[in-house]
Order: structure tokens, then C-alpha cells, then sequence
């Protein structure tokens, strides 16, 4: 496993030995469970379906989030978020859980993207296996206050993320 207290330090030059750091990928799978997250980066990024695709060709926004597990791992988990009217839920879903939108916002209201960078919200996450390899999935964004329920109130959460989060909505 890489060190996490050196995963960010630069090689010193072009000729600089590779580690073992480069069979690893720097990849952190986390466990199935409810953990309070960081959105650290927000790509956008058009998505063209396949012959055996579901979806349109559309925009889709790539959710960057950064977890911290109970070992004091670190892992970003990526989410694709298409923007279909068929996902206009998990659109919603995320918004409400980071509390830039009520969750009975009106019909009409526009995501505010720009702003989503930086904002702290509780997801679940599962795993997953594709072509013989685990990966993370968020299967929901949780409401804040029903993060608030699942991460200090309920058996088996994971602590939160460190360095500041706050609920969104929370009381000071």
C-alpha cells in the first residue's frame, strides 16, 4: 500500500526511479458503508454512448470526493452524474446533500456547479467488481440531515472526513 504521508511528494528529476508506488495506482478502495466526503474537483466532460448503451449522448459532471476511513486511509471516489432528465434525481439528490438547493426546491431552479467544489456532504458507497477489479460507487447522496442520522447515529458509519467538515445546514 503507498504511504499516504508521502503519495504527494515529486520525484526529484526525469531520471528518478519509479517505486512500487506504480503497481499500486494510488488506488483506495473503501468499504461499503456511509462516509461524510469533500467535493475536491468537478469535471465536465461530454459522454458519448456506446452501441449498447442506455443513455443519450449528454454532458455528464464528474464528482471528485474525498473520504477518510476509520484506518485514516484517504480515497477519492469519482461519481458520474449524467445529465439526463431521467437522472435529473440524482441531480437534485446532490445538490440537496451538499444544501445548495431545499430538497422541496421548486421546479425551474438551475444546479449551481460552480459552487459545488469545496462543499461537504454524506454519501453512501458500495463496491463494485468490472473486469475483475473492485471499485467504488456512490449510491446516494444523503440530505443532511439524514447524513447527520447515518454517520453519528446509526450502527457501522464511518467518522467523518477531518479538517472541517461541517453539515451543510448544520447549527455552529
Amino acid at each position: 500500500m503507498i504511504d499516504q504521508s508521502t503519495a504527494n511528494e515529486a520525484y526529484e528529476g526525469w531520471d528518478a526511479p519509479i517505486g512500487e508506488e506504480a503497481d499500486e495506482g494510488g488506488f483506495v478502495l473503501v468499504p461499503e458503508g456511509t462516509y461524510a466526503a469533500t467535493v475536491v474537483k468537478l469535471d465536465r466532460e461530454r459522454y458519448e454512448p456506446g452501441p449498447k448503451s442506455k443513455l443519450p449522448a449528454c454532458w455528464k459532471a464528474v464528482v471528485h470526493m474525498l473520504v477518510r476511513t476509520d484506518g485514516g486511509d484517504e480515497a477519492t471516489i469519482r461519481d458520474n452524474v449524467y445529465l439526463t432528465k431521467k437522472n435529473a434525481w440524482k441531480i437534485k439528490q446532490l445538490f440537496v446533500a451538499t444544501g445548495q438547493i431545499a430538497a422541496d426546491a421548486a421546479p425551474g431552479w438551475t444546479p449551481p456547479w460552480n459552487e459545488l467544489v469545496g462543499k461537504d456532504l454524506a454519501i453512501e458507497v458500495s463496491v463494485s467488481e468490472h473486469n475483475g477489479k473492485d471499485y467504488n460507487n456512490v449510491d446516494k447522496y444523503l440530505a443532511p440531515e439524514e447524513g447527520q442520522r447515518a454517520l453519528f447515529g446509526g450502527a457501522g458509519a464511518q467518522q467523518p472526513a477531518q479538517g472541517g467538515f461541517s453539515f451543510p445546514g448544520a447549527g455552529a
